[in-house]
C-alpha cells in the first residue's frame, strides 16, 4: 500500500499487541456507528409514508440515491488520502444514511423477529470471521483475490438474473455470495491491521489523520461485507410478511 510521503515523521515505530488491538477497536467502533444509524434509518424510513413515497414509490428518486451512495464509496476509495478526515467522517455517515433509506423496504418485506434473527446470526458469523482474519498467520491475500473475481461474477451473473428470472440462479448467487463475503471479512480483517502496522513501520503515529482515515476506510470495508452477509442470509431465511 503507498504511504505517501510522510515528510513529518517524528514518531519511532512501537509496534505491539496493545497498539492493534486498539486500532482495530476503532475500526470496530466506526463500523457499528454505520450499521446502528443504517438500521436505525431504514426503520424510520419504513414507518415514514412521505419517505416511502418519495422513495421507493418514486423510481427517479430511488436511482438518484443509489447512484449517490455508488459515487459516495467511490469517491472515499479512491481520494482517501486527499480528504481530510472530517470530511471522510461526513461522507461514510451520509453513505450510512442513504444506505439506510434504500434498505427500508425489508422492514416491510420481512418480519420483524426474522429480521432480527437474521441481523444476530450474521453478527455471529461475522464475529468469527473477523477473529480468524486478526488471529491467524496465514497469508489470506490469494483467497481473497480470488473471492474479489468471484464477487464481479456473481454481479454479472445477478444482471444476467435480471433478464432470466430464474430462481434456481438467484438461489445460487445468494449462496456463493455469502461465502464470498463471509471470506472477505476474514481477508478484510487482516489488511486491517497489516496497514495499521505498516503505517507506524513508516513512522506515522497512531492519532496521525492518515491512519485515522485508514481506520475509516477498514470500517467501510467491513461494513459492506456484515451488509451484504446479512441482505443474502436474509434473502434466504428471512419470513415474509
Amino acid at each position: 500500500m503507498n504511504f505517501g510521503n510522510n515528510s513529518n515523521t517524528r514518531y519511532a515505530p512501537q509496534i505491539d499487541e496493545a497498539g492493534i488491538a486498539v486500532h482495530m477497536a476503532k475500526v470496530m467502533m466506526w463500523m457499528v456507528c454505520g450499521l446502528v444509524l443504517t438500521f436505525a434509518v431504514a426503520w424510520y424510513s419504513s414507518q415514514n409514508e412521505a419517505v416511502m413515497d418519495l422513495v421507493l414509490g418514486n423510481p427517479v428518486a430511488l436511482i438518484v440515491v443509489i447512484v449517490a451512495q455508488l459515487a459516495l464509496v467511490f469517491s472515499l476509495s479512491a481520494a482517501i488520502q486527499k480528504l481530510s478526515f472530517a470530511t471522510a467522517l461526513i461522507m461514510f455517515t451520509l453513505y450510512s444514511v442513504l444506505n439506510g433509506v434504500t434498505m427500508s423496504f425489508i422492514m416491510l418485506v420481512y418480519e420483524l423477529d426474522s429480521i432480527m434473527y437474521v441481523f444476530l446470526l450474521t453478527a455471529l458469523i461475522f464475529i468469527g470471521m473477523s477473529v480468524y482474519g486478526f488471529t491467524t498467520k496465514k497469508d489470506l491475500t490469494r483467497i481473497g483475490s480470488l473471492c474479489i473475481f468471484g464477487l464481479f461474477g456473481i454481479i454479472l451473473a445477478g444482471v444476467l438474473n435480471i433478464f432470466f428470472r430464474s430462481d434456481t440462479l438467484g438461489f445460487g448467487i445468494c449462496v456463493i455470495g455469502i461465502g464470498i463475503f463471509i471470506v472477505l471479512t476474514a481477508w478484510d480483517t487482516q489488511r486491517i491491521k497489516h496497514f495499521y502496522i505498516d503505517a507506524i513501520e513508516a513512522g506515522y503515529h497512531p492519532e496521525d489523520e492518515f491512519v485515522k482515515k485508514q481506520a475509516l476506510m477498514g470500517a467501510l470495508r467491513l461494513y459492506l461485507d456484515f451488509i451484504n452477509i446479512f441482505l443474502k442470509l436474509l434473502r434466504l431465511m428471512g419470513r415474509r410478511r
